[in-house]
């Protein structure tokens, strides 16, 4: 069973975002969570490094602290930095729980599901031209807004933006350059990968693909859940993840 959790938010959602996540999970499973920050530039950035780089080595920077494995629960672009740490620091992952992402973000001819990347071009020049109106528009698309009024979106523009726009164009860099497909078949954890049938963001099938190149990893899709799955099905992500736990354990 999992004794130890690090959550890792999607593009444009702060560590702060997943704190009521992070009690939900300490509550049902007993155990400690921590959450990661790819969002807060380092001192020691090297501002001329490509943005995809500035990402990923905020991440590492921050689990040089762990001693002992742990399970990685990485959400949409969360989840391909959690594949990147299952890459280099395999020794700290007992196991992955991949929620609403994939192996590559944009689509190309050779990727079919995903998302099409002028479209993320568009967005990073929404964010230099007017940040607030272009996250607007991204929480709507990424989260079931309705769901949690205008106060929720509005909270997590200010968070988002809280050091500028610089963050979030390397994450935009991050999305638009990685891809983890040819790597999939070293990565040895054991892996939960769950989706969304109405995600419009990560396509189910870019999920599935996923969890096909994966060595040991088990697809779970809620048909009516979006993008944000751990948060509007948390109830089902929870049994999902315990009945997947369950398997692993039974076959030691």
């Amino acid at each position: 069973m999992m004794e130890r959790v690090v959550i890792i938010p999607g593009w444009a959602f702060p560590a702060a975002s997943m704190r009521g996540l992070a009690r939900r999970i300490e509550s049902r499973f007993e155990v400690p969570v921590s959450v990661l920050d790819h969002g807060t530039p380092s001192p020691n950035e090297d501002p001329s490094a490509p943005g995809h780089e500035r990402v990923l080595g905020r991440i590492l920077r921050q689990i040089e602290k762990l001693d002992q494995p742990h399970t990685f629960m990485g959400w949409s672009m969360g989840g391909r930095i959690a594949l990147e740490i299952a890459l280099r620091r395999p020794e700290l992952v007992s196991s992955l729980i991949l929620v609403c992402t994939s192996a590559r973000f944009c689509r190309d001819a050779d990727f079919p599901h995903g998302y099409a990347l002028a479209n993320v071009r568009a967005l990073g020049r929404n964010l230099r031209n007017s940040p607030e109106q272009a996250l607007r528009g991204f929480f709507s698309n990424a989260t079931t807004a309705s769901t949690y009024g205008d106060k929720y979106v509005e909270g997590n523009v200010s968070k988002a933006l809280e050091h500028g726009t610089g963050p979030l164009l390397d994450g935009l860099a991050y999305l638009q350059t990685v891809d983890h497909r040819a790597r999939l078949s070293q990565i040895l954890a054991p892996a939960l990968v769950l989706h969304g049938g109405e995600d419009t963001l990560v396509p189910w099938l870019a999920g599935q693909a996923l969890a096909e190149g994966l060595g040991k990893a088990r697809f779970e899709m809620h048909p009516a859940a979006g993008h944000d799955l751990l948060l509007t099905h948390s109830a089902w992500m929870f049994d999902t993840i315990d009945s997947w736990q369950r398997s692993l354990s039974a076959k030691e």
